[in-house]
């Protein structure tokens, strides 16, 4: 019997963590630009411009800028084309799909004060971030290279060792036990080493189909004030929800016999609920320079976890399984509830405007992602093991908003660029990742009626783990289009 125990060696420090508790805390702590199509199409470079509603997702400070009341409705269209190589194989997936981008009102009130010259309501809904994706990535194991023994039985492996078989988990390592992927060391007992009988490296084919879906949207609650159309000042009380699924189907053969071994299928899903506070200024000294600024609150996030497994697996009878206990009762979905705290976010911004020909603008947005934390009562030690790895392996990042936009009478032609500073650490293999957009659009405006569209081409390249510990690294390459337009009027 062939026996391929777990190799240590090849488990590198950066990967020893909690790859999904990892992967999702960043995913829910970093917001990109979404909103209006002016906003969008300018990079969302508004912090010292306002005038967009879109502005109660970044300086509320903004509202105060206008002198009439407002309404914009903000459809869009996605495509997100995910382009990846593994062991030599290159393969392309793309996901289509529509949203609502943004739906806000602004009110104002005119005050008999003459330094305080109104002060304004918002309401809004804006988009802060699309999680549908569809990807795919396959290979063929050399068995050479920096990891030479990669396969998700690594992982199951690495799971089960130590633990005895009542106490693994039924929905990861307890379904691999159960359909002999592995198999207990008897010959080791008491200690518990695991086995298995798969094929070495070189051998083995792998696929993993994922598809995942879901949004951030936030619920703005905004006031702001003007000072003497000098000084604006605001506030937004953002009420956040998120959804989050993502469906992986893993399938392992035998290159060598053509033969399938096992397919192992995971279901996570995400719903919860966060609060921040936003709170922002905009001064103009003269009627060319504005200077803005914004501090966001870290958002509260309460999270319901739901998750689900089964494998299929030549090696056993029945082949189907589902998670179970010892007693071979089936277990329902899982669920867990717990609260993550996304970080600080701090926003320094200056606008030029020329007159009623051109508007310039540029935002700079500090996130120390380090200090993301995980909360939960009930398992403190497991908690403290993640919120442990996301200081080590994430930093400090800035992200470079710059936006255009040139007047020519009703009609308007603008662009944008925003570089994302990347979240990774240099502990981290993906410490040199990469994320930037590029944006256009142009606007009507005719009376109190404007239409504006946009167009947003995003680039984000980096690797990702096949396997939640091992350093088994898939190049990942995402091309993101978006086109949206918004229908407004003022009143």
């Amino acid at each position: 019997m062939k026996r391929i125990t777990l190799i240590y060696m090849i488990i590198l420090s950066s990967a020893i963590i909690k790859g999904q508790g990892f992967e999702e805390a960043l995913k829910f702590s970093q917001n990109f630009a979404g909103g209006t199509a002016r906003f969008t199409s300018m990079g969302g470079a508004f912090g010292a411009l306002g005038g967009d509603i879109s502005v109660l997702s970044t300086n509320p400070a903004g509202i105060a800028v206008y002198q009439k009341g407002a309404f914009t409705f903000t459809p869009a269209y996605n495509k997100n084309l995910a382009k990846t190589r593994y062991f030599g194989t290159d393969r392309d997936e793309f996901n289509l799909n529509l949203s609502i981008d943004n739906i806000g009102l602004v009110t104002t009130i005119k005050s008999k004060n003459k330094q305080l010259v109104n002060i304004n309501f918002g309401f809004g809904y804006n988009r802060l971030a699309d999680f549908n994706s569809n990807q795919i990535f396959e290979g063929i194991n050399s068995g050479e290279g920096t990891n030479p023994a990669s396969s998700l039985v690594d992982y199951f492996l690495h799971q089960a060792w130590g633990n005895h078989p009542d106490d693994l988990d039924p929905y990861v390592e307890g379904l691999a036990y159960d359909g002999y992927v592995i198999d207990l060391d008897t010959n080791a007992l008491p200690e518990f080493e695991y086995y298995t009988d798969m094929p070495p490296p070189g051998q083995t084919y792998q696929k993993r189909i994922i598809e995942t879906s879901g949004r951030i949207n936030e619920w703005a609650f905004a006031l702001g004030a003007n000072y003497a159309h000098k000084l604006y000042f605001g506030a937004t009380l953002g009420i956040q929800s998120l959804h989050y699924e993502k469906i992986s189907n893993h399938r392992e053969s035998d290159n060598a016999n053509d033969e399938l071994l096992f397919d192992y299928y995971r279901f996570n899903a995400y719903r919860g609920t966060g609060y921040n506070l936003k709170l922002g200024f905009i001064y103009k000294p003269i009627q060319l320079i504005r200077i803005g600024g914004a501090i966001h609150t870290p958002t509260i996030l309460r999270f319901e976890h739901e998750y689900d497994a089964k494998i299929y697996s030549i090696f056993s009878n029945p082949s189907n399984l589902y998670p179970s206990d010892e007693s071979g009762n089936y277990y329902d979905i899982g669920f867990y509830d717990y609260k993550m705290v996304t970080p600080l976010k701090a926003i320094a911004s200056i606008g030029l405007q020329f007159k009623k020909l051109l508007l310039l603008s540029f935002d700079y947005e500090y996130i120390d992602y380090s200090q993301i934390r995980y909360r939960e009562d009930a398992d403190l030690n497991e908690m403290d093991e993640v919120n442990t790895a996301l200081s080590d392996y994430l930093k400090p990042a800035g992200n470079i908003k710059t936006g255009a936009e040139l007047r020519l009478g009703d009609f308007s032609i603008r662009g944008g660029f925003i570089h994302y500073g990347t979240p990774y650490g240099k502990n981290d293999f993906n410490k040199d990742a990469k994320y930037y957009s590029i944006s256009s659009g142009v606007g009507l405006r005719v009376n109190s009626f404007f239409f504006d569209v946009s167009y947003i081409y995003s680039v984000r390249e980096e690797l990702i783990r096949a396997y939640d510990h091992f350093y088994s690294p898939v190049d990942a390459d995402y091309r993101i289009s978006k086109i949206a337009a918004t229908i407004g009027f003022r009143f």
